[in-house]
């Protein structure tokens, strides 16, 4: 697909040949002039351009021109405008919503409302940059407004307190977490809403505030 763009030049000629195949490169031995197949190269943006898909006759309307150019030209323009990492977050946000991760996990996300999945997006992003680190209890605290992660070695088992309740929709967000940020061998407990206690340790034993785990 790189081929028009080899040995590039500001004088060269870029057009539309009168006949072509909608889904096969065009190749000209010409150094000044390059055909260009658009259903090929830019089908979403040129589209409205062509006037008939089955002889591939092409139409030039001065209108649909400008409309179309200006389209192109907006959407270079945001690209050049939005930095690394925004458009690290609209390619996970693409490969989201378009199942990379399965039809459940679509379902899930669009479960949760857009403020959240902007949240989640912006962790799995420094995920993606940073490698393999383990960003679960920054995307819990970005979604739950306080949270405690402790860990027991005696059973090997996490706690995960969350200072909210055990709804659908807090669970539902818990869900999406672990499937991205949680370490799958490692077994965790969830405690909701009142913080755990430990048996004759008087401080967490507070009836009513407390549950025993």
């Amino acid at each position: 697909m790189s081929y028009i763009w080899n040995n590039y030049r500001s004088d060269k000629v870029f057009f539309v040949p009168e006949y072509f195949c909608p889904y096969v490169e065009i190749f000209s031995d010409d150094e000044s002039t390059v055909p260009v197949n658009p259903f090929l190269r830019f089908p979403e943006i040129f589209s409205p351009l062509f006037c008939n898909f089955i002889t591939n006759t092409f139409k030039l309307d001065l209108v649909s021109f400008n409309n179309v150019l200006f389209h192109y030209l907006a959407q270079t323009d945001r690209s050049f405008g939005m930095n690394f990492f925004q458009m690290i977050i609209e390619k996970i946000r693409y490969e989201l919503l378009h199942g990379y991760y399965g039809k459940k996990i679509i379902n899930l996300w669009q479960g949760i409302e857009s403020k959240d999945q902007e949240q989640i997006l912006y962790v799995l992003a420094k995920k993606m940059l940073n490698g393999n680190m383990n960003y679960f209890s920054e995307s819990v605290g970005r979604l739950f407004i306080s949270h405690m992660l402790t860990y027991d070695r005696t059973d090997d088992v996490y706690f995960l307190y969350i200072k909210a309740d055990n709804s659908d929709y807090n669970c539902l967000k818990l869900e999406l977490l672990k499937f991205f940020f949680w370490f799958r061998n490692f077994k965790m407990i969830v405690v909701w809403k009142y913080p755990y206690g430990i048996i004759d340790i008087d401080s967490t034993m507070l009836i009513g505030y407390t549950q025993i785990v």
